[in-house]
């Protein structure tokens, strides 16, 4: 017999001792019959914002990384690199969830958010603080990427960016 799901059979054996009646006495077996799992994917997105939209040589600027997963399953193991512009170097990072990898204090480099998972909906956010090097005029861009081991149906929307400018002179006070 066939449940009316298709999921579980029910028949009666006293025979195939290699197929689990070792002793070939009448026997009643159930089993449930295995279905692959609907592949899950959550799509990840990843913003930026600024404390300020123009700065000096010396000013301290924070980046605020944001990450929101649009679902529709949880998203594993999430991962965010925030590539620091070669005109800033790292003072600190913070957020409520997660750990940090990051270059050494005032150097430049990648700053590595570990997420961790993130169920269909949330929404987690990071404060990146740099210090600007850039002399004269121009600009620093940041960019974040986002990644998880769940599938992404959606990369379009997995890398952000944002550029603020530098001007002439030097600040150095870090203030807003």
């Amino acid at each position: 017999a066939i449940s009316g799901d298709g999921k579980r059979i029910a028949f009666a054996s006293n025979r195939f001792a290699n197929l689990g009646n070792a002793d070939g006495n009448f026997e009643i077996f159930i089993a449930g019959c295995l279905s692959p799992e609907p592949p899950s994917s959550a799509d990840l997105l990843v913003s930026l914002g600024v404390d300020k939209s123009s700065v000096k040589q010396g000013d301290l600027l924070t980046y605020t990384v944001t990450v929101l997963n649009y679902g529709p399953a949880t998203a594993r193991n999430i991962i965010v690199n925030d590539a620091l512009s070669s005109g800033a170097t790292f003072v600190g990072a913070r957020a409520n969830r997660g750990t940090f990898t990051a270059p050494p204090a005032n150097q430049t480099g990648t700053v590595t958010w570990n997420v961790g998972d993130m169920s269909s909906g949330d929404r987690q956010a990071a404060q990146i603080t740099v210090t600007v090097m850039l002399r004269g005029k121009g600009a620093i861009t940041n960019t974040a990427t986002v990644g998880s081991v769940t599938a992404d149906p959606n990369p379009a929307n997995n890398t952000a960016s944002i550029a603020t400018t530098v001007g002439s002179g030097g600040g150095g006070n870090g203030k807003k």
